[in-house]
């Protein structure tokens, strides 16, 4: 009956022991090796245009959901080139509609004007269907208009 209490005590002032022997984490301070200090980066200066030229290139521009009128689609070795004819085509008979070539590889498209609804779209498209027959009338992000 002795050994059993003497190793029952044995075991709850090794217990004891072990609980006492955790640290703290909650009331352990931190202690901080950053100092304040300057760094000089040297690189060249085009190094730096280039930076430029990407962040303008992927500025984000604010545009919406809407419609466009496709009036152009080719894909093939001059259809870079029959897409900007086509885009020139059309801005010297529409001035006041703007017109986009885009490539969707392998394809050059040319879209034309920014229109929040169907229903404008199809007012213009019935005016320039004469000379562009194969037009039609697609959904696309469009360019927020100015107010």
């Amino acid at each position: 009956m002795n050994l059993m209490k003497y190793t029952l005590l044995l075991i709850l002032f090794v217990q004891a022991l072990a609980i006492s022997a955790q640290n703290d984490s909650l009331n352990a301070k931190t202690t901080s090796l950053l100092r304040d200090g300057n760094i000089e980066i040297i690189c060249d200066a085009r190094i730096d245009k280039l930076i430029q030229k990407h962040i303008s290139l992927n500025e984000s521009k604010p545009v919406i959901d809407g419609y466009r009128i496709q009036i152009f689609f080719a894909s093939g070795t001059n259809s870079r080139k029959m897409a900007t004819d086509t885009k020139a085509n059309f801005m010297a008979k529409y001035p006041e509609i703007i017109a986009h070539v885009k490539h969707e590889q392998p394809n050059f498209k040319v879209r034309v004007g920014d229109f929040r609804n169907k229903l404008e779209a199809t007012r213009v498209l019935n005016e320039i269907k004469r000379d562009f027959p194969g037009a039609f009338i697609v959904m696309d992000e469009i360019n927020l208009p100015d107010i």
